[in-house]
């Protein structure tokens, strides 16, 4: 082993790893770059910075070959003397220091978790982008590109290969401005938008088929395209929506359907397997296989109870996700889909039977003539009719509301452009992709979903925008306090009253005081006063932390041996 030690440390190329050839110009690239960074962030923003920079591929080589420089510095001295004692531990916590970060780059997580007061959320927005298609036999998410140049498909090809065989990119904007929304069909009209706030200025479309309503934060916006002088949303929200059409599929292998069974009618008993119905969800969402109802959007979900020869299975069944399933070897000789309709999916034309959710809504009427209401957790607040390109102020978080275009899908021309971001700004342009599926192609921008029908009459789902992730607890906003200097509206300090998974214990949440939990660290971050008032919150989970901390003591402690032994009282003492 000495012996091979020896010839790597006589070879050329370990020479030139360990020296300070190799360092003082690449701790001076690193330096430059770092600045470069920071000029970049103060100048645009962190994101910006984070794409141009930081999580680029050849910054993170800068780093290995740091890491691998200090190392082979180290290991050039091996055997290593009394007098290396102080050099060997400065650079010991060195690589330990570089270690913990490259953990936290891993498998650190760093998002945002939104709450409005009096309501419960456990969903964590995250940066990154994501690429999601499903269909009712599979569902494939994946990483978009992380990257602040426009690509083509030669450049796309990594991703090809993990999407569906039925579907393509074509092209990867970054950055983008003009679409008309999401790209529907051309049956249908559409009525587009635009929302304008101190925090946010954003397009928004619906279409009068596929996408009747839409929820942007904590409001929903629903298009009424039809609705007689006798039918309003507060006279018919005393009716509940009928939930007939929820049913249980049962598919054979070969995809045909078998039997449609409404939920009402369990328990049943099929080709000897009893199917019960546990509990009916309409906000799904599933924390350490506990099923909840706390999850912010509209997912519904049925729990099932499986009896067969026997023995019993636990089911969970969404109607979004299809082929999602709890287990693993699944001992039924058919397949179980869940469909839901009723409040969770109603006909466009028929949007004004569904009951008014809890928070503000939006509503646009354009027959017999053109409306809008806001509504707030079911009261009427404002009803004025509206024309294209008139601002309208909305009722709450002092929004503008500027109607663009209304009529034919097929009449409007879907243009996405690439850009470059604009100088201080808080959030970057939104990016695009362009798919192609089969014999079709079009435009999804951020934050949008499309359904498709394959030519052999598979539909199939796709989306791309962020990424999220459910935390395994819940946060109950109970208030939110906001104190500014005196005489100014500028904010002094902000803070929280939050409950955790709705336990009666009130813990407090402020910019200094953060609270930690299952590995996760939430800081209050921002706020929107609303109303409904907002709360924000930074959520960080750092793996790489503690060998962090421990890498600088063990720096700390390697400069402090190193400064000593070469003073002039350690060598007069060693020499006695």
């Amino acid at each position: 082993m000495k012996k091979v030690l020896k010839r790597i440390q006589a070879s050329s190329l370990f020479q030139y790893c360990s020296s300070v050839k190799l360092a003082v110009p690449l701790m001076l690239v690193i330096g430059a770059v770092v600045s470069l960074g920071t000029f970049i962030e103060s100048r645009y923003n962190a994101d910006y910075a984070k794409l141009l920079v930081y999580n680029t591929v050849w910054f993170q080589t800068l780093l290995a070959l740091l890491w691998l420089n200090i190392f082979c510095a180290a290991l050039s001295r091996y055997p290593w003397k009394k007098h290396h004692t102080g050099f060997v531990i400065t650079h010991l916590g060195l690589l330990t220091l570089l270690g913990g970060a490259l953990l936290t780059k891993v498998y650190g997580i760093d998002g945002s978790l939104y709450v409005r007061e009096g309501e419960t959320s456990r969903t964590v927005f995250l940066p990154e982008k994501v690429i999601e298609v499903s269909n009712d036999y599979f569902f494939t998410k994946i990483k978009a590109p992380s990257t602040a140049k426009p690509l083509s498909e030669d450049h796309l090809s990594w991703v090809n290969k993990k999407l569906s065989p039925y579907i393509k990119i074509k092209k990867f904007y970054p950055f983008t401005e003009g679409g008309q929304g999401p790209s529907f069909s051309t049956e249908g009209d559409i009525l587009s938008f635009n929302i304008k706030s101190p925090f946010f200025d954003q397009k928004v479309t619906l279409h009068s088929k596929e996408l009747p309503e839409r929820q942007m934060g904590p409001a929903l916006f629903r298009w009424v395209t039809k609705t007689s002088p006798q039918q309003t949303t507060s006279q018919t929200k005393k009716q509940p929506h009928s939930l007939k059409s929820d049913m249980l599929i049962f598919q054979s292998p070969s995809g045909k359907v078998v039997e449609k069974v409404p939920l009402k009618k369990l328990p049943i008993t099929i080709h000897g397997v009893k199917i019960e119905l546990k509990k009916k969800y309409s906000h799904a969402v599933v924390v350490k296989n506990q099923i909840t109802n706390e999850n912010d959007q509209i997912n519904p979900a049925i729990e099932l109870r499986l009896t067969k020869e026997g023995k019993t299975y636990r089911e969970i069944l969404y109607s979004k996700f299809p082929g999602f399933s709890i287990l693993k070897d699944s001992p039924l000789p058919f397949k179980l889909l869940y469909q839901a309709a009723g409040p969770n999916s109603p006909s466009p034309t028929q949007a004004s039977e569904t009951p008014l959710p809890k928070g503000p809504v939006v509503e646009f009427h354009t027959f017999p003539k053109k409306e809008v209401l806001f509504y707030k957790n079911g009261q009427l607040l404002k009803k004025q009719t509206f024309s294209l390109n008139q601002k309208i102020q909305m009722p709450w978080m002092n929004m503008i509301l500027t109607p663009l275009y209304l009529g034919p899908m097929k009449d409007l021309k879907q243009q996405i452009r690439p850009i470059s971001p604009t100088p201080k700004t808080d959030q970057l342009p939104p990016g695009a992709i362009l798919v192609q599926a089969e014999n079709q192609s079009f435009w999804l921008q951020e934050g949008q979903v499309k359904e498709i029908t394959l030519q052999n009459g598979d539909p199939l789902q796709i989306y791309f925008g962020p990424n999220t992730i459910q935390l395994p607890f819940s946060v109950s906003l109970i208030k939110f306090y906001k104190k500014d200097y005196p005489g100014t509206q500028t904010a002094m300090s902000f803070e929280s009253d939050v409950r955790i998974n709705r336990t009666p214990q009130i813990i407090k949440i402020s910019m200094n005081e953060p609270y930690k939990r299952d590995g996760y660290t939430l800081y209050q971050s921002s706020y929107d006063l609303g109303p409904p008032i907002v709360s924000i919150f930074s959520v960080n989970k750092d793996p790489g932390r503690p060998i962090k901390y421990l890498g600088s003591i063990i720096l700390a402690i390697g400069i402090i041996i190193y400064i000593f032994m070469k003073s002039r009282f350690y060598k007069k003492w060693s020499s006695k």
